[in-house]
């Protein structure tokens, strides 16, 4: 098989990306997850990445999603630096226009997670607060999910605080 043949139909991106991160989501969500499975998790969602950016539907919030679930897999995974990392590429590329406010709040909110786990309070604390901002511009079905991934990570930093 040459190597043309082996390549994705720029129509088969979106079906990957959207099957790799509903996989990572999977092992992001497992309460006691392997060293093997961690490692699946990181490598899903990397795939998940290249194919939504090969994707000719791809947007804008379809990339800060993305590196919002990278940030938040490094974070679960315990490697604060990467964590950071992708929280911030999000946080860039969730300041265009075509970013809502919700997308705009999670990229605080990874960054925060990513500081938390750093042990840096202050920015935890900065992004945490960035996040809550954006809060009034986010719908109530979005916002509760915001507010209880916001909620967790007062409760963390306060948790280290004392």
């Amino acid at each position: 098989m040459s190597e043309q043949e082996k390549k994705p139909e720029a129509s088969e991106h979106k079906k990957l990306g959207v099957e790799y991160f509903n996989k990572t989501w999977t092992l992001l969500d497992k309460e006691d997850r392997k060293e093997s499975e961690k490692e699946m998790m990181i490598h899903l969602c990397h795939a998940s990445m290249w194919h939504w950016m090969n994707a000719p539907e791809c947007t804008t919030t379809n990339l800060s999603i993305g590196y919002w679930q990278l940030s938040r897999v490094y974070a679960v995974a315990g490697e604060p630096a990467n964590a950071i990392k992708y929280g911030n590429i999000c946080l860039q590329i969730s300041q265009h226009d075509s970013v809502g406010p919700f997308f705009k709040a999670y990229a605080h909110e990874a960054i925060a997670r990513a500081a938390v786990l750093g042990g840096d309070n202050e920015q935890a604390l900065n992004h945490l607060q960035k996040a809550n901002e954006l809060m009034p511009q986010v719908d109530e079905q979005n916002g509760a999910l915001l507010i209880k991934d916001l909620e967790q990570l007062i409760e963390a930093v306060n948790d280290s605080a004392s």
